[in-house]
């Protein structure tokens, strides 16, 4: 189990700080909206309509097993599909509590490694899918930057954020403690990285074939908060929440809570109320429902997950050892 999830530390302890703080302005920004303006706005979305964000959410996270199935098969690694699906899920699942930004994909690599001996390939294709999707949100920053230097709530936006986000960034405070070891670990993180694109470079298809999912999962993610704001009576458009979206991606990735837990929410609420012009109740609203249907479309992990623990500790103790290679 320890070798699952790893040592507790202080880095640790302030996640799980940072992720109670984030979750508690969150709900202090609910409560200052009023919670009937907030259920009003749940209950104003057809039920049909909601379902039908669920199944959108369902089918991105298979379209995010696609991206890592494409870059396992068209780089020369034979893993079954019904093997793929079940590791890609036990690591969405496990996402969801892991203290890591990565823990996820530590779960992704130890099942994949209880299968095959490849954990350098395994390791490298993960690193690979992460990048892949970070590149497919960067795409569409230009769009955001537009709408930021165009928008009526850039003016307020600077402040609105700090504000927001003063609380949960005192998380990080213990990490900015040593700035020459930060930048020491930046410098290495950014070779290694270089170091898995330039291998990963000689299968132009695999990459292709993976920036295709990711647009595929992209596009289903802002379909369904299309779907929701619509519901709402926002009139934002498809590639106006594309654009948007990328922002609070790009902040959410700041390691300061569990799966961006409460950052996320509070990001969204911020750049789609001062930069999109939405009502803050309706931004806080779709953040919170895009949230529990993707939550509710990672719960097949769950049956997975205990069955790799279970293959992990057996392995354990009959002496299986995956760290070569």
């Amino acid at each position: 189990m320890r070798r699952f999830f790893g040592r507790p530390s202080f880095r640790t302890a302030l996640r799980y700080a940072g992720t109670a703080l984030a979750l508690g302005l969150f709900v202090y920004l609910l409560s200052q909206q009023g919670w009937q303006e907030i259920v009003d706005s749940v209950r104003q979305i057809p039920t049909g309509r909601f379902v039908l964000v669920a199944a959108l959410a369902f089918l991105s996270r298979l379209a995010v097993a696609g991206r890592w199935t494409s870059l396992l098969w068209l780089s020369g690694v034979d893993l079954p599909l019904g093997q793929i699906l079940r590791i890609t899920y036990a690591g969405l699942f496990a996402s969801n509590f892991l203290p890591t930004s990565v823990g996820g994909d530590i779960v992704r690599l130890a099942g994949a490694v209880q299968l095959d001996s490849q954990r350098g390939r395994y390791a490298t294709s993960i690193a690979v899918d992460r990048l892949i999707g970070l590149a497919g949100m960067a795409m569409l920053l230009p769009i955001g930057v537009a709408q930021v230097l165009a928008g009526p709530g850039v003016s307020i936006f600077g402040g609105s954020f700090v504000m927001g986000l003063s609380t949960p960034a005192l998380a990080m405070a213990g990490q900015a403690a040593a700035p020459i070891r930060l930048l020491d670990r930046a410098k290495d993180g950014i070779q290694r990285t270089l170091d898995v694109i330039r291998l990963w470079l000689s299968s132009p298809r695999a990459l292709l074939a993976a920036l295709g999912w990711t647009w595929v999962n992209m596009i289903l993610k802002f379909s369904s908060m299309w779907l929701l704001f619509d519901a709402l009576g926002e009139p934002l458009g498809f590639w106006q929440i594309a654009g948007l979206w990328s922002f609070v991606y790009f902040i959410s990735l700041f390691p300061v809570s569990i799966n961006s837990w409460g950052l996320q929410e509070i990001s969204a609420g911020l750049v789609f109320s001062t930069i999109g012009g939405a009502a803050t109740a309706s931004a806080l609203t779709v953040a919170l429902l895009i949230r529990t249907v993707e939550a509710l479309a990672s719960v097949p992990g769950v049956f997975a997950l205990p069955g790799m623990l279970a293959l992990r500790a057996t392995q354990a103790a009959v002496g299986v050892d995956d760290t070569d290679e």
